[in-house]
């Protein structure tokens, strides 16, 4: 893990190789401090909802039933809430996940019960439940990934399943509430008790899941930053030149990121891997049309993939690839599909993976890895870039869990050439 590259190693590998350079929110914070403070925003971005967004059906009429009756109820519970209800929905939904780790019982019957499984990494759903409350003990609800809160819908309606007789002393509880508010619809479109996807279904097109979407994706935007390079306040000190210079001798640019923030400096393609914001265009994805009306004009956010890893970022984007079939629907390509045929096209020798934290985007380092396989790339390589000691650890251990394929598969990943450089060399070399 001591294995540190120079500046000018970095520059040769620059000089020398086919290289993607793959960017998460880290990117963004260095333009305008709002990338950071998402929950700040919340409650300003939830009033603009109530006041703008515009949620659309189009699929069959027991869909667009069970979607509206679900969302409409939701936005009528929470249509008065002032900032302190709302967050209280993420208080309240701490406190449910702390019930969840502090009973054994419970957990061991979610397990036998086949409700919770493990990732062939190594992470369950109940990992993810404690890093919510490891993080809130610590930092209180604004230190909880954004992303991790989903879970808990799933994890709540797996409960009611098994009976747990421990619900009963969250009767007041304001996140437990809106998630019953987001499932009256009575319409069901899956009759399949013996397998997961009626639980799956109440989780995807539950109301509150809908409404988390806007949410967070609204508060992202940020007043509109997300989309307009004018309006980031931290562009006069930086230096918007050199930094273009930097990022266009990538031969890839890859961004987990929903902002258009690397159009503005990057002169070719820009590749959104968990989907963008899109300006004046109605845009359907798996039936459903979300956007915004904004000073920017219309935003959509319909292929947005936000949410914890075991629904949001695997089932539901290949539910959206099937749903291709609707003549309504934007086309969508999955995750793996696209990485793996973006590196093979441009032919990537190296990676550059910049401003990503590694906590839920384990399918990111693993698709790397298969990518280069796939493409019979003879001398892999990946710069993983970390702003503190305990970035580079938790990447370093993640990148010997993610190694679970067959062996041969395997034994190829684990040659792959690992680099790590300071963020702060980077951000001190190229963006100032």
């Amino acid at each position: 893990m001591s294995n540190e590259i120079s500046l000018k190693s970095f520059h040769q590998l620059l000089n020398n190789d086919k290289i993607s350079f793959l960017c998460g929110n880290g990117l963004s914070l260095n333009f305008d401090g709002d990338f950071l403070n998402i929950y700040d925003n919340l409650y300003s971005s939830h009033k603009k909802i109530i006041r703008g967004a515009s949620y659309k059906i189009k699929s069959n009429s027991s869909f667009k039933r069970k979607c509206n009756e679900n969302y409409r109820s939701v936005i009528q519970y929470i249509r008065a809430f002032d900032e302190k209800k709302l967050m209280e929905i993420f208080e309240d939904a701490l406190k449910f996940a702390e019930l969840i780790v502090k009973d054994d019982e419970l957990i061991s019957d979610l397990k036998e019960q086949k409700k919770t499984y493990e990732l062939v990494f190594g992470v369950t759903h109940i990992d993810i439940v404690k890093m919510i409350c490891k993080a809130g003990k610590s930092g209180g609800i604004q230190s909880v990934n954004i992303e991790n809160w989903t879970i808990l819908i799933y994890l709540y309606f797996a409960i009611k399943e098994s009976k747990y007789h421990g619900l009963k002393y969250l009767f007041d509880n304001s996140f437990i509430k809106i998630i019953e508010m987001g499932n009256i619809s009575r319409v069901r479109l899956i009759y399949d008790t013996k397998s997961s996807y009626e639980l799956y279904e109440k989780v995807i097109l539950n109301g509150f899941t809908t409404y988390y979407r806007f949410l967070f994706s609204t508060a992202i935007l940020s007043n509109g930053k997300a989309i307009n390079f004018e309006m980031l306040e931290n562009v006069p000190n930086l230096d918007i030149q050199k930094i273009r210079l930097f990022l266009n001798q990538f031969d890839l640019f890859l961004t987990l990121n929903y902002d258009n923030i690397p159009e503005s400096l990057y002169d070719k393609d820009v590749h959104h891997l968990h989907g963008k914001f899109v300006i004046n265009s109605e845009e359907y994805v798996y039936g459903q049309s979300l956007g915004l009306s904004t000073s920017n004009g219309y935003v959509s956010f319909s292929d947005i993939l936000i949410g914890d890893y075991f629904i949001f970022k695997t089932l539901l984007p290949t539910i959206n690839k099937l749903a291709n079939s609707n003549k309504h629907n934007k086309k969508v390509v999955t995750f793996s599909n696209k990485i793996e045929s973006l590196m093979n096209d441009y032919e990537i020798q190296t990676v550059v993976i910049f401003g990503m934290n590694i906590e839920n985007d384990h399918h990111v380092l693993r698709n790397i890895m298969l990518s280069f396989y796939n493409n019979e790339v003879a001398s892999p390589h990946i710069v993983y870039c970390y702003f503190s000691n305990e970035e580079k650890i938790q990447f370093a251990n993640a990148f010997q869990e993610v190694i679970t394929f067959r062996e041969d598969v395997s034994e190829y990943s684990r040659a792959i050439k690992v680099s790590y450089l300071k963020t702060k060399e980077l951000l001190k070399e190229y963006f100032y």
